[in-house]
């Protein structure tokens, strides 16, 4: 998700989760957002906008192919959300998308320009892989901690930041675990 959100010349990128991710993954970026006529396809298999012609895979310039994981991330969440809005539109758009990757809702919602994509309960439709991510939820966050220390060493004008929240026990609690200088101001 940091990907595409540095794809779509994003300057702030900040992920927030829930028990080590085990509970929910956000995040939010100040990118360029995804157009309407992109909503349908978004998280459909197969597919993505950043190529609109053969000749086009002479010329990549991005991480990766938005729909291969949004498709995923559609196929083994809980539930699956987009909120976007590009410049120019008047008010953001609230997308949701089921296990198939297909939209099924899309409203106004107030946002501002760039993207916010929510994953929650990540694979609670496989319940021995879910408890699988439980159990080994730390390590795979320490993963994605070192992943997240790589964009920043390469993507030194983006402002990454990472928070987590610890939901289970008795004292809720957050903890910033990565911020950035980046180019952008929060």
């Amino acid at each position: 998700l940091a990907e595409n959100s540095i794809d779509a010349g994003a300057t702030k990128v900040e992920i927030k989760l829930r028990d080590h991710g085990v509970n929910g993954i956000e995040v939010t970026d100040n990118g360029s957002g995804i157009t309407p006529e992109n909503y349908v396809g978004l998280a459909a298999k197969y597919h993505t906008s950043k190529l609109s012609s053969f000749e086009d895979l002479k010329s990549v310039a991005s991480f990766g192919f938005r729909g291969e994981a949004l498709s995923s991330l559609c196929e083994l969440a809980g539930t699956f959300m987009v909120v976007t809005k590009c410049k120019g539109q008047a008010i953001g758009t609230r997308l949701t998308y089921d296990r198939a990757g297909k939209l099924v809702s899309q409203e106004p919602a107030p946002h501002g320009v760039g993207t916010t994509i929510s994953v929650t309960d990540l694979f609670s439709p496989l319940p021995v892989r879910r408890q699988e991510f439980i159990r080994t939820s730390k390590r795979q966050y320490a993963k994605m901690l070192r992943v997240l220390q790589a964009y920043a060493i390469v993507s030194t004008g983006v402002r990454l930041s990472c928070a987590n929240t610890n939901t289970t026990g008795k004292k809720v609690s957050r903890q910033q675990v990565l911020s950035t200088q980046g180019a952008a101001r929060m």
